[in-house]
């Protein structure tokens, strides 16, 4: 155990390390070496387990709370200057450590908020709100935000507040429905649990259906991509022709 309590402490300051060294690259974001220390941070949790629960309970609530507002500072302040994951990171693995560990010593305080039925219905769509939030924002960013070919306008490729918040919101709607009509049912199929092979052609079914269906939105957004970019060309051309400066 304590070999294993070792195996995970370097391999977590090893990761930690890479991180932060690559910051917010792509291989940083991705790449399972510069993440592994998030994983190996439950595990030395999970450890830790038997001496959580001899805790102080007054401690637990603290750690409970303390988690909640660690998540939600990371949540509300990190924005698209933000380095990530690198350090940054570091505050939502914290925060989550610190209200897993106060759910194992007690349900009080945070705990119990999070046990209520709102919060646990949200947490069970959670992945699948995950899973559809992006393409979503991707796809409202596409028909309804930003770029602009405007002449003097700052160029955004996010899409505009409240289309970026009625695109949230379509995408919890849609996680709901999954979760009712997809999900369980998978989940619960007599069929699928029978056959193996239905099971693997399913599987092998919906890979290929992801995979192609991500192929068509990246195309479309580069499309809509080099749409823009000639657009603000044939801008900028136009206004040169008249004798007129170039719109930053």
């Amino acid at each position: 155990r304590a070999r294993l309590a070792l195996a995970l402490v370097t391999l977590a300051v090893v990761s930690f390390a890479l991180s932060v060294h690559l910051g917010a690259a792509s291989q940083a974001y991705f790449g399972l070496h510069t993440r592994a220390w998030e994983l190996a941070a439950g595990g030395l949790l999970a450890m830790a387990v038997p001496v959580v629960r001899r805790a102080p309970r007054i401690a637990a609530v603290l750690a409970g709370w303390a988690g909640l507002v660690a998540i939600g500072v990371a949540a509300v302040v990190f924005d698209r200057t933000t380095v990530f994951p690198g350090s940054a990171a570091a505050l939502p693995v914290a925060g989550s450590a610190l209200l897993l560990a106060a759910g194992v010593r007690t349900q009080a305080g945070a705990s119990r908020l999070l046990d209520s039925p709102a919060m646990t219905y949200i947490g069970k769509i959670s992945y699948g709100w995950y899973l559809w939030h992006w393409p979503c924002l991707v796809l409202a960013r596409i028909a309804w935000g930003s770029p602009t070919v405007d002449p003097g306008v700052e160029t955004s490729t996010a899409p505009r507040p409240l289309v970026a918040v009625a695109a949230v919101l379509v995408s919890f709607g849609l996680a709901a429905l999954t979760y009712r009509y997809v999900e369980q049912p998978t989940r619960t199929s007599r069929a699928l649990s029978a056959s193996r092979p239905l099971t693997f052609a399913l599987a092998a079914a919906l890979l290929v259906t992801s995979v192609g269906g991500s192929q068509l939105l990246l195309r479309g957004s580069v499309q809509h991509s080099l749409l823009v970019a000639g657009g603000t060309q044939t801008v900028s051309a136009a206004r040169a022709d008249k004798g007129l400066p170039k719109a930053c």
